[in-house]
């Protein structure tokens, strides 16, 4: 997402710190901590059903001191971590793992950026529609 050029991703900027650490262990095939940079993900429910089809452009929030990345594909949410310090409990619990995906779960409505986006939604399509 780092090195794209496509608008969808302008939000993303790992630095050059990480975008090497990130591209030498691509081409040197190496696996990274779990830790180092953490993936979770969380499943957003609207009236207690997932939306398989949604995404959304990443957005950028500091968290415990580390920058998260966060974006909507197919559904889900994918926060990638990206610091140093390390998570709270909460964030380590739903860290995703080589032999486990911990996959929390939450309401459209008490995911604040996720909610503005759903209503910002419903409002083009409200406009589009009149």
């Amino acid at each position: 997402m780092s090195l794209s050029t496509n608008p969808f991703f302008q939000n993303v900027d790992l630095g050059e710190k990480h975008q090497e650490r990130l591209r030498t262990g691509l081409l040197n095939d190496i696996t990274f901590p779990e830790e180092e940079y953490p993936i979770l993900a969380v499943a957003p429910t609207f009236d207690g059903k997932v939306l398989p089809d949604a995404i959304l452009m990443p957005d950028l929030i500091h968290l415990d001191g580390n920058r998260v990345y966060r974006c909507l594909i197919s559904g889900l949410i994918f926060a990638f971590v990206v610091g140093a310090f390390p998570l709270d409990e909460i964030g380590e619990a739903l860290i995703l793992r080589k032999k486990l995906w911990p996959i929390g779960t939450a309401k459209v409505e008490d995911i604040p950026f996720l909610y503005e986006a759903a209503l910002q939604y419903g409002s083009a399509n409200y406009m589009k529609a009149t």
